[in-house]
């Protein structure tokens, strides 16, 4: 009691604190990030929350895990003023995950959050580990949730993978809170159990089994619980006949009065899922009439249907393939899965882009170079024939058009055939295709075409404790497809067929030339379009620079899980199926995950180096060591958890400072680093109510050693408390605060040089509340979000949500936001903007 006390008081001291001094983290446009504290190898949620007035296009989440010096990109799933998406359980692995959010805003602009120097100073998601001491048993049957059948039940629990201080035949099995392991089997690892050897019937629906393993010494070793469904055979083959459905979805009308500007959006969204034996069908829909034809697709759908074997989606999907090759891409088409064990196909057929047509500016009449000259900015319609793409002129009857350059259709194939299940073993080989339409749209320029094959595979012993993953694939680029492949003409100018001063057995050797390289041109044609603008001309040249590949070795053994990965990617290597990868770079990476004291402390520690100019093309070469280090603390249930990293980040390069210019510093030059300090604290606890609290703090300072002097220290405090009453109340209260402090040498002419040092502060405080009526028919929901110190708003938010019926629901929110400041031109004070919104939702 004392100690809930003290943390209490502790608790409250920096809360009051934040709420009296510290000022509010944010952005312009990003008003609330909400990421849950998960557990290992579930899945993770992530949703933002925007400014109404920010013309939010796109949103990606870049994470990364821990050991990781490289940020991956998923697209989110952009609706209205939010943005939702979630990382896979087999992605999510103690003891963090790093992020940050990137939104492209209408007219080119970007935010982040953290707003300034994110990818150095991200955000954390705590990952709680898993015991492995659960992975020690084994239900084999029933197994978690499973239905069946009281004729059939039969429990049988696997201690075949137990730690050697089990004493397995102390292990004890209990049914429902009765012991019954005295009319249990003991065979070798395996215990049985059933039923008719049970004195009591066993009623039908939820049953609850408990296996409590003891060691040498006869103590409690662990426990593991399960449960499952009891019912009849009649009763579960009649539910395995009987088609079932349903269906859920809202519909939604938003009114927003942004400065001089009202609008108003309607959305809809529509989920319907049913199942029939083993075959599980559905859809998912979004419509908004935010749908316009000068943009990339808003509105979505996709409907799907898998068996055991088989599953096929239809609309805007993600398929998954070797990351090197697809990772988070969008595809509008059809994907499908078939999975025989010994042989399987993925498939994704469709478009990752959608036509959107330029438009002209203005018609020019003249000679060609008076429109080279005239032109400003633009571009020139290249569609006529005889026209070469570089002009990008339109010549017929001496006519031009000036325009702005549209988006040609990108058109997407990619099969992936792999032989093995892939629990011990499995091979794959992936062909990528992706290609512009040339007639998609009239004003464009410079269609692309990309190819990529590769191979991977994946060799895994002992339940996957030691298991090696490899991929690796070589692409192909051609950055202008508008006139098509090689004529017969170009290749015999290629071979020099046409030189005057040749000899007639000298042409025909040329002529030879010329007909060996188109044949293996016509052979290479099959895959992507042959002329000068296809990249690289050798691609096993020096530095391998189309191919990319990686091995991965990891080994959980000893309470250690050891990763060690080695990769190279070439310098032009290019997927359009992941446009984020970064090219040009090889490096080695390990790390290590330690568990201490029955899992109660967390070790983990990484390093990797790597370096860019792989094909040596660059004047110099750049270094980057990463070292990280992460110690998590799990106490009694009763204390609070506590994680400390460590880390520093180096950045060499062997570029020279230019003599010819003693007082301007080669920008290129680089020799700097940047340590990275976080402490995060969580503590579940009661104190009147359940409460949750969590606080930390992100420190990151740069040490520029160059003449530059770009020296940065990023400092991020933030936290959290949400309570959950006895009554039907709960509250969140959080903070956070940061600050940014950049220097930079100048040197201005005739002058001593000085430094110029800017220095940013953000800060955001929040309380949340939330309270149920009449049986939890009526919600009621108020909010209040400040942003302070150099960026200031505050928003304001109520709204209730009433459940007319079971199945009907209605929302109501209005916002109100506070806007500070005044217009440089008018030197009027902005006014405030309001946004309401009803949401009516159903399910069936």
């Amino acid at each position: 009691m004392k100690r809930t006390l003290l943390v209490c008081g502790v608790v409250l001291g920096l809360l009051t604190f934040a709420f009296v001094s510290v000022q509010a983290q944010g952005t312009s446009v990003i008003v609330r990030v909400n990421v849950p504290t998960v557990n290992q190898n579930q899945p993770l949620p992530i949703s933002v929350e925007f400014s109404p007035s920010g013309g939010v296009e796109r949103v990606v989440l870049n994470y990364r895990y821990f050991g990781e010096s490289e940020f991956k990109q998923l697209d989110m799933l952009l609706a209205g003023n939010s943005a939702t998406t979630t990382l896979a359980a087999e992605f999510v692995n103690p003891p963090y995950i790093e992020y940050y959010i990137q939104a492209d805003l209408s007219g080119g602009r970007t935010e982040t959050y953290p707003p300034e120097n994110p990818q150095v100073n991200p955000m954390k998601a705590t990952v709680k580990p898993i015991d492995p001491k659960n992975l020690e048993v084994r239900m084999l049957s029933p197994e978690q949730g499973e239905t069946v059948s009281a004729e059939d039940l039969v429990i049988a629990v696997s201690l075949f993978y137990a730690s050697d201080n089990v004493e397995m035949k102390a292990t004890k099995l209990f049914l429902n809170g009765i012991d019954v392991t005295s009319m249990a089997i003991f065979s070798d690892d395996v215990i049985i159990f059933s039923p008719a050897n049970f004195s009591r019937p066993l009623s039908l629906g939820v049953q609850f089994v408990r296996v409590q393993l003891y060691d040498k010494k006869g103590a409690p070793y662990h426990t593991i619980e399960s449960n499952f469904n009891l019912s009849t055979a009649s009763a579960i083959e009649a539910a395995e006949t009987r088609l079932r459905m349903g269906i859920d979805g809202q519909a939604e009308y938003r009114r927003e009065d942004i400065g001089t500007t009202v609008s108003t959006f309607t959305r809809g969204q529509l989920r319907f899922n049913g199942n029939f034996r083993s075959l599980n069908f559905g859809a998912n829909m979004l419509i908004t009439n935010e749908e316009k034809p000068d943009r990339q697709p808003q509105n979505r759908l996709l409907a799907y249907a898998d068996l055991d074997f088989l599953k096929v989606q239809y609309g805007d999907a993600y398929p998954k393939f070797p990351s090197y090759i697809v990772s988070g891409k969008r595809v509008r088409g059809v994907s499908a899965n078939l999975s025989l064990k010994f042989f399987n196909v993925d498939i994704s057929y469709g478009d990752i882009t959608r036509n959107l047509d330029g438009s002209p500016l203005q018609n020019y009449t003249g000679k060609t170079d008076s429109v080279l000259n005239y032109l400003v900015g633009g571009k020139v319609d290249s569609s006529a024939l005889n026209t070469r793409p570089e002009n990008s002129l339109q010549t017929t009857l001496g006519k031009y058009v000036v325009f702005n350059s549209g988006t040609f259709t990108r058109n997407f194939l990619a099969i992936r055939p792999s032989f093995g299940a892939g629990e011990n073993f499995q091979l794959g080989f992936t062909y990528m295709k992706s290609k512009d339409d040339v007639g998609s749209i009239r004003y464009g320029i410079r269609p692309q075409e990309n190819f990529v094959g590769g191979a991977d595979m994946m060799i895994a012993f002992d339940n996957q404790k030691f298991r090696i993953d490899a991929q690796a694939s070589l692409s192909l680029m051609n950055n202008n497809i508008a006139r098509g492949s090689f004529s017969d003409y170009d290749y015999d100018l290629l071979a020099g067929k046409f030189d005057p001063d040749l000899t007639a057995s000298e042409r025909a050797d040329r002529q030879k030339q010329s007909d060996d390289i188109r044949k293996i041109a016509d052979i290479a044609s099959k895959i992507i379009t042959i002329n000068e603008y296809l990249t690289p001309l050798n691609p096993v040249g020096t530095g391998l620079p189309a191919l990319a590949y990686e091995g991965t070795l990891t080994m959980n053994y000893f309470n250690n899980f050891i990763r060690a990965q080695y990769y190279q990617r070439g310098a032009t290597y290019t997927s359009f199926g992941n446009e984020f990868l970064q090219a040009d770079i090889q490096g080695l990476a390990v790390s290590d995950r330690i568990r201490l004291f029955s899992n109660r402390v967390l070790l983990s520690v990484s390093y990797e180096q790597r370096k860019d100019n792989t094909a040596q093309t660059k004047v110099y070469t750049t270094t980057y060591d990463y070292l990280n280090s992460s110690l998590t603390i799990y106490p009694a249930n009763d204390w609070p958890s506590f994680t400390l990293g460590y880390g520093i980040n180096n950045r060499k390069n062997d570029a020279t400072k230019d003599l010819t210019k003693p007082n301007n510093p080669e920008l290129n030059l680089a020799d700097d680093a940047t340590a990275r300090i976080s402490a995060q604290v969580n503590y579940d606890f009661v104190a009147g109510a359940r409460h949750n609290v969590s606080l930390g703090a992100n420190i990151a300072n740069k040490k520029d050693n160059t003449l530059n002097k770009r020296d940065q220290t990023n400092n991020m405090y933030f936290g959290s408390l949400t309570s959950v009453f006895s009554f039907p109340l709960q509250t969140t209260l959080t903070f956070s605060t940061g600050e940014t402090k950049s220097q930079q040498l100048l040197i201005p002419d005739n002058a001593k040089s000085q430094i110029l040092e800017t220095l940013l502060k953000i800060s955001s405080l929040s309380a949340n509340l939330q309270y149920r009526l009449i049986n939890d028919k009526l919600r009621l929901a108020a909010s209040y979000n400040s942003t302070f110190g150099d960026l200031k708003r505050t928003l304001l938010q109520g709204g209730l949500d009433y459940s007319v019926t079971e199945n009907h629901a209605l929302m109501f929110q209005y916002d109100l936001i506070l806007n500070s400041g005044t217009d440089l031109l008018t030197g009027e004070k902005f006014k405030n903007d309001n946004i309401m919104s009803l949401i009516y939702r159903f399910n069936f």
